[in-house]
């Protein structure tokens, strides 16, 4: 044990010392890192473009538009009905609204009216509004109703409504579900960010094989097993350091709220990052030269973020791929931290990363010890 901690502080010395590693292992992945944040996070007021054609152009579709816009969750933009597929397929706008010409007539009839939605995809966004206009036709059809179906009342009413004369009291609340919506791309990206860290522990490793470092070790009171363990355990420690410089710069100068305690954040990462550094030193302890073992890293790394929900929601994927998914540790840490956000337990995704990690670690002994027998 005591020939473990010699080599963890020799390794931790030579990085302290070396100013190129102390750059290349915590200033320019907490500053990646934080540039990230802030790019996902500028301009975001959370306020949804939605593309109105109104078709009826009467008091009743006047009323709904001015009511949806005065929500502050949505900007209102008028569009003619040919222009609405432009406006879906090239982005300008989340989603479009058309306000069928009947809808007044509809409403001073007793029947309610349906307000047809165009979008690319289901989103919060959309269930918002779907959520608001079905406030709003509800209140045009208690309108009409109050008014007895008297088109000159029910105008009055309408007005009254928009003008204050008949006030509504509001409590607002906070709403975090959109905050908490929108952070999950940029957790599933700084997933695959902590992933290529932990790489490094391989290349550190393949790095000390290609100087001769593992053939002077059977000449010294060292183990290659001792040797890949101290790098694992300084690796670790550089990581967490890492970790934790982004998790204070993002909630304390960003101000980004992950709506999940400091300390679940932490343990959910670090256990994230035992499987990202498992993986390391097992592809170093596998292979022996550095290009072929980028290779394989990355061969692991695009698929599994992909297919995991670190660069889309695991719901838009064909029900295949979701079920591969669960082989993939950042599927469990986003989990972790999806269950975390809701106040759940995240004992069981933990305890999958934990045997991920594991696993990768029997495989890494595996296959020192089989070198050591071929040696």
């Amino acid at each position: 044990m005591d020939k473990l901690w010699i080599v963890v502080k020799n390794i931790l010395y030579r990085v302290a010392k070396n100013r190129s590693s102390i750059l290349l292992h915590l200033i320019v992945p907490v500053a990646v890192v934080i540039g990230m944040a802030a790019l996902f996070t500028s301009g975001s007021g959370w306020a949804y473009t939605a593309a109105v054609v109104d078709l009826s152009d009467s008091a009743s579709s006047e009323y709904l538009i001015n009511q949806i816009e005065s929500s502050e969750k949505f900007r209102v933009v008028a569009i003619d009905r040919e222009d609405a597929d432009e406006y879906i397929t090239e982005g300008m706008s989340s989603f479009v609204l058309v306000i069928p010409k009947d809808f007044e007539d509809r409403i001073l009839s007793g029947d309610a009216p349906k307000v047809e939605m165009i979008s690319l995809k289901e989103s919060e966004g959309a269930a918002w509004m779907q959520v608001s206009l079905n406030m709003q036709i509800s209140n045009l059809k208690d309108a009409a109703f109050g008014s007895e179906y008297n088109a000159n009342t029910y105008y009055e009413i309408i007005q009254g409504l928009e003008d204050a004369k008949v006030k509504i009291e509001i409590e607002k609340v906070e709403d975090s579900s959109g905050n908490i919506y929108a952070t999950q791309p940029l957790i599933g990206m700084y997933l695959m960010f902590v992933l290529m860290s932990a790489s490094t522990t391989a290349f550190m490793i393949l790095e000390e094989k290609r100087k001769g470092t593992f053939a002077r070790i059977g000449t010294a009171p060292v183990s290659p097993s001792i040797y890949t363990m101290a790098n694992v355990i300084s690796n670790m420690v550089i990581l967490t350091i890492q970790m934790s410089l982004v998790l204070i710069l993002i909630k304390y100068v960003l101000k980004i709220d992950f709506y999940v305690p400091d300390y679940k954040m932490f343990i959910i990462l670090f256990f994230y990052l035992l499987c990202g550094v498992g993986l390391g030193v097992l592809i170093a302890s596998a292979v022996q030269k550095s290009g072929r073992a980028n290779a394989i890293f990355y061969l692991i790394l695009a698929p599994s973020c992909m297919i995991s929900g670190c660069f889309w929601p695991i719901e838009f994927m064909p029900e295949l791929l979701a079920k591969i998914s669960v082989i993939t540790p950042q599927r469990w840490a986003m989990y972790a931290i999806s269950t975390a956000q809701k106040g759940g337990s995240i004992l069981l995704p933990l305890m999958i990363l934990f045997a991920y990690a594991a696993l990768l670690f029997i495989g890494t002994a595996y296959f020192i010890k089989y070198k050591d027998k071929t040696a």
